[in-house]
């Protein structure tokens, strides 16, 4: 079984100045914190000095970190034509953070279609980004296929915030991967908007390339920030293929959820940049520790294809918890090789 049709998009290159404090301005003009590190930077120290962390620059034992996810809380479904995986996976992070962090009692569902208009609307790479066209387009997918990067989705979230899905439902038809509701976006004054966090904003890291990625390894930050209680959204390049097959929807990993690590001619660098047939986003939730190899296991990530993927995970074997249909798992390895985007919230700078 496979997916038809786009699967969305996590991001290429945008250029940012190295991470400095941001003076104050308006969010709906300037959009979230972007940070570009280099081979020469560190994540992971970066993410210690904005939760005022000032303990070693390690991540401490290798031990799972599974917070309990919200009580009927079922597994969101994109359906097989739009590319609004961005939107989903960055709404999974906000209705967990607002669990974890007591805001919520019980499982939100908030707006994807909401949301994506906004993104597409009033952070459209084009206004904002006029300098990031290559090869005749913005970034590829995004007129046609609905790609989108996850500052967008993080920039309309701190602006505008979020609505209650009964609001504005998710439109599953035929319109094309590309389709939103203008008329959505133009009167989000009138959707009953909830903020997503008082004292927290959003921050995208991006490493598009090679010569992006931190010197540290992303899959210990990625466990950090999980263990302060706070999910991620992360973006990767879809690269392995076999025939119609790539690593997200090869069968093994369609059942069972355990992404394989992609491999061959399809992950080779070109021009700086992972040569991808796309990209897919999701929101990583949890963490499952190998208990042979420090640092290395496998994080829990909640995808936007429903109950339809990972359908056999029941039989998953080798970890000490359930997996849930319409979750997966991904390797440190995959992380720390391939990954284009992280999104997370951080604790607000008193400026």
């Amino acid at each position: 079984m496979t997916v038809q049709g786009a699967l969305g998009f996590g991001g290429l290159s945008l250029r940012s100045p190295p991470f400095r404090r941001l003076k104050k301005s308006d969010a709906q003009r300037r959009g979230c914190k972007r940070l570009t590190l280099s081979n020469e930077s560190e994540l992971l120290p970066i993410l210690k000095y904005l939760w005022q962390d000032k303990c070693a620059a390690d991540v401490g034992e290798n031990l799972d970190i599974l917070h309990e996810l919200p009580v009927n809380w079922p597994v969101r479904d994109q359906g097989q034509i739009r590319g609004t995986c961005v939107a989903f996976a960055a709404l999974s992070a906000v209705e967990a953070y607002r669990y974890w962090s007591g805001t919520a009692e019980d499982a939100e569902d908030f707006s994807e279609e909401l949301l994506y208009a906004l993104m597409r609307d009033k952070f459209d790479l084009n206004d904002h980004f006029p300098d990031l066209e290559r090869d005749g387009e913005i970034i590829p997918g995004y007129e046609d296929l609905g790609a989108s990067l996850l500052w967008q989705a993080g920039s309309a979230l701190d602006a505008y915030g979020v609505s209650g899905e009964a609001n504005l439902p998710y439109v599953y038809d035929q319109r094309g991967p590309a389709y939103f509701d203008q008329t959505y976006a133009d009167a989000v004054a009138s959707s009953q908007m909830i903020a997503v966090a008082g004292d927290r904003e959003h921050t995208v890291v991006e490493m598009p390339t090679a010569q992006d990625r931190p010197a540290d390894k992303i899959s210990d930050s990625l466990r950090y920030l999980l263990s302060h209680k706070t999910p991620v959204c992360v973006s990767f390049p879809v690269l392995g293929r076999r025939q119609e097959f790539n690593e997200w929807t090869f069968p093994s990993g369609w059942t069972t959820g355990q992404i394989p690590d992609p491999s061959g001619p399809s992950a080779k660098l070109q021009d700086g940049r992972f040569d991808s047939g796309g990209g897919h986003s999701v929101c990583i939730v949890g963490y499952c520790a190998d208990p042979n190899t420090e640092g290395d296991g496998w994080f829990l990530f909640r995808n936007s294809w429903g109950r339809r993927f990972g359908h056999a995970s029941d039989f998953t074997t080798g970890f000490s918890y359930p997996l849930e249909r319409g979750y997966g798992l991904i390797s440190t390895a995959h992380v720390n090789t391939y990954c284009w985007e992280m999104m997370f919230l951080i604790p607000k700078e008193d400026i």
